[in-house]
C-alpha cells in the first residue's frame, strides 16, 4: 500500500488559499505577443479547471505553445498581507464525459449562480455548457508551484507540491 505524502505547512496554506480564492489569472504568450486573462476555477486532482471560449487569446496560445503560467492571491491592502500562488505549466482540454461530469457538478456547487444561465429544464453536462456558452472546459496542470506568504516574513517563498 502506497502511504500518502503528508503536507507541509506551505502546502497546507496554498490549499487553503485555493479553497478561498476563485479566480485564477491565466498567462500566455504566442505570435501575438503575451496575454493574461482571469477564469473562475475548480481545483481537483492536481489541476485547476474552467471554462473559456475556444477562440480565446489564452487558450490559442496556451494550446499552440503547450506551456502557460497562472497565479491567484488574495486580495490585501497591506504588504505584510500578501499571499499567492505562482505556477508554470499546461493547459489541455477535458474530453472525458466522467472527469467533466464530477467538475461541471463540483463547479455549479463552488458557481450556483452559474445554474441560473439555464433554462429549467437543460442539464447543465459538458454538451449543454459548450452549447449554450460557446466554451469548452480545460485544465490547468501545474508543474511548478511556488507559495510566496508575507506574513512569514517579506518576500517567504517556498516550492510546494500541488
Amino acid at each position: 500500500m502506497k502511504e500518502k505524502k503528508s503536507l507541509t505547512s506551505f502546502e497546507k496554506e496554498a490549499l487553503a488559499l485555493i479553497e478561498s480564492e476563485y479566480t485564477l489569472t491565466l498567462a500566455t504568450n504566442g505570435d501575438d505577443g503575451p496575454w493574461s486573462a482571469p477564469v473562475y476555477y475548480l481545483f481537483s486532482n492536481h489541476s485547476f479547471y474552467f471554462f473559456s471560449s475556444v477562440s480565446s487569446r489564452h487558450v490559442q496560445q496556451a494550446l499552440d505553445s503547450d506551456q502557460a503560467a497562472a497565479s491567484l492571491y488574495h486580495q490585501s491592502a497591506a504588504w505584510q498581507d500578501i499571499r499567492g500562488i505562482q505556477m508554470v505549466g499546461r493547459v489541455k482540454e477535458v474530453r472525458s464525459m466522467s472527469t467533466s461530469a464530477k467538475i461541471i457538478a463540483r463547479f455549479l456547487k463552488r458557481y450556483p449562480f452559474v445554474r441560473n444561465f439555464f433554462p429549467t429544464d437543460v442539464k447543465p453536462d459538458l454538451s449543454s455548457f459548450s452549447k449554450h456558452f460557446k466554451a469548452k472546459l480545460y485544465a490547468f496542470i501545474p508543474s511548478e508551484a511556488y507559495y510566496t506568504d508575507n506574513r512569514f516574513g517579506f518576500g517567504t517563498r517556498r516550492r510546494v507540491v500541488m
